[in-house]
């Protein structure tokens, strides 16, 4: 029986810290749609910080802009892709940690969950 209840508290820790890594690894990737579109970073707006550190003319600048644009494109279909592969392992990993979980340790679980969802919520809000 303590073999079992140890089992379940190093999954549920280990759930906690997958959650903490996945909500912090998403919310650095994830900025709100303006800030993905203007190519925003530290620097301000990137693709006016390397056109101007460069100094692109004209024609270098209508391909740079293509260039970006088309990737911008791409990565959006691969963090799309990312995204929803991330959220069913850890949707799959959530549904093994309760297989093993009791009546009450479920209950509890749940709880947990939700109460670390909301948690991130308000973490990325304040962002």
């Amino acid at each position: 029986m303590k073999r079992n209840k140890l089992r379940a508290l190093v999954l549920i820790a280990v759930t906690f810290l997958l959650g903490a890594v996945a909500g912090f690894s998403l919310s650095t990737i994830m900025s709100d749609a303006e800030a993905r579109k203007e190519h925003k970073s530290p620097y301000g707006n990137v693709s006016e910080y390397v056109k101007d550190r460069l100094n692109l003319n004209e024609e270098q600048i209508v391909k740079y802009d293509a260039l970006v644009e088309e990737s911008h494109d791409k990565m959006s279909e691969l963090h799309s892709q990312y995204r929803k592969q991330f959220r069913a392992h850890i949707d799959s990993l959530q549904d093994e940690v309760r297989s093993i979980l009791m009546q009450e340790q479920l209950a509890e679980y749940e709880k947990f969950l939700e109460e670390y969802s909301e948690y991130m919520k308000k973490r990325r809000k304040h962002r």
